[in-house]
């Protein structure tokens, strides 16, 4: 590592602590509850090793997801602070830090011709986005900032070759959280795009380092969900919220939402309201016809400009799970941590000739959208400091859920203002 990356390193680490420095009392929320707060299985040492076998939480009804990796890093935390949010925090921002240096160093290894100071002011800010914020400040989350860490350090020890490495990567994403099994279809994405073509179709498939990787990949994914059948089956049965259909239809116009909350990320919010969609409008018919294009795209752009191509395919893949997995919130800020690699890529690809051609108009936009991001994250931790400031907020946004009524309720019930807390109840 060259002196001049050494010292974008550390402006990465002061800039992603100065900036989430005002997070470090963010009390907990949510999940947090059940998956910190009230699990006896993070606060004595004997209970670890439930965690391999189909236990997360003390909660009966979350029984069936498989995080052991998540839930003994939230172990060590309670080791360390027990209930003090402190250390939960400092975990999770030095996460962020850690994906922001292996953005650098896979986009670095990705497009070799890409100028130092061009990916220097790309990963600030992608550390600075208010849309991480959620996936930062909220504790729970961390497990999409773990994921992606893995993930990207499994890809990157592909791409070098260090297969051992990356199949290790692989099996802490799996054992992190679900989304994990994004991993092969990145790897497939990648030879698909750069290395496969059909005149050397067989040459590729002769190496047999990079066979037995993939009959590795293969071999560890049907285990994966063996060990997830037997030991994480949940044994209580819940109605999904929406059938398959309404899921896709609305997931087809969140993936473009992601990319409006990308480019203006304004409001923000823990709890987004999103109306069920269960017929086809024209709305939802473009949505799906955009997905599709993203997707023609991937095969149009493989040979003229494969860095696009795939980071469309990865920003599609990283979002792929969603449409399969029917969860009760259906668009979440913290789902975007994962996919935004891809869009950062092709953020990358669009500005590079507009950074070697306009570099001085470049810099004063970059660095006057960093410090306005910045702004916006500072103001957005202080609003996650305080309970009664955020269900506040969340309430003026999205009134429709029960419970924002009922968190709000209980904060204005601990403020003496019992009206308050009973009209809401009410509704």
């Amino acid at each position: 590592m060259k002196n001049k990356e050494k010292l974008y390193f550390l402006i990465f680490f002061i800039f992603s602590f100065l900036l989430y420095f005002n997070s470090f009392k963010i009390p907990f929320y949510f999940n947090d509850y059940h998956m910190i707060v009230a699990n006896l299985f993070i606060k004595k040492a004997k209970f670890l090793p439930l965690f391999f076998k189909g236990y997360v939480t003390s909660v009966p009804w979350l029984f069936g997801m498989c995080r052991p990796v998540l839930m003994l890093t939230f172990s060590l935390n309670y080791f360390l602070t027990q209930l003090n949010p402190f250390s939960y925090h400092l975990f999770n921002i030095f996460i962020h830090f850690c994906v922001a240096c292996l953005l650098y160093s896979f986009f670095k290894y990705l497009r070799k011709d890409t100028p130092p100071q061009l990916l220097f002011i790309l990963t600030l800010i992608f550390i600075s986005h208010p849309l991480n914020t959620e996936a930062v400040n909220y504790i729970s989350c961390r497990s999409d900032l773990l994921v992606t860490l893995f993930l990207i350090l499994g890809i990157l020890n592909y791409l070098k070759e260090r297969y051992i490495f990356s199949f290790l990567f692989y099996i802490l994403a799996l054992l992190t959280k679900e989304t994990g099994l994004c991993f092969p279809f990145f790897i497939f994405a990648y030879d698909f795009i750069f290395n496969i073509e059909i005149k050397n179709l067989f040459s590729f498939f002769k190496e047999r380092k990079r066979n037995f990787f993939y009959l590795s990949i293969l071999l560890a994914t049907l285990f994966y969900f063996f060990y997830k059948n037997i030991f994480f089956s949940s044994p209580i049965r819940y109605s999904p919220p929406r059938s398959y259909f309404s899921n896709f239809l609305m997931q087809s116009l969140i993936l473009f939402l992601y990319l409006r909350y990308f480019l203006f990320p304004y409001p923000l919010s823990i709890l987004h309201y999103f109306p069920e969609i269960n017929s086809l409008s024209l709305v939802t018919f473009l949505s799906i016809l955009g997905v599709l294009l993203l997707i023609i795209l991937i095969f149009i752009l493989k040979k003229r400009n494969p860095h696009l191509s795939f980071a469309i395919a990865w920003y599609l893949i990283g979002l792929l799970p969603l449409f399969y997995a029917r969860l009760l919130q259906v668009f979440a800020e913290y789902r975007f941590y994962l996919p935004s690699v891809g869009v950062y890529l092709a953020l990358l690809v669009f500005t590079q000739k507009i950074y070697l051609r306009y570099r001085k108009q470049f810099l004063s936009v970059s660095a006057t959208v960093i410090i306005l991001f910045s702004i916006f994250v500072w103001v957005r931790n202080y609003t996650w400091q305080d309970k009664f400031r955020m269900w506040k907020d969340v309430y003026r946004r999205n009134p429709y859920y029960w419970e924002v009524n009922y968190a709000l309720a209980e904060e204005y019930w601990k403020r003496k203002e019992k009206d308050k807390a009973k009209e809401l109840l009410k509704k």
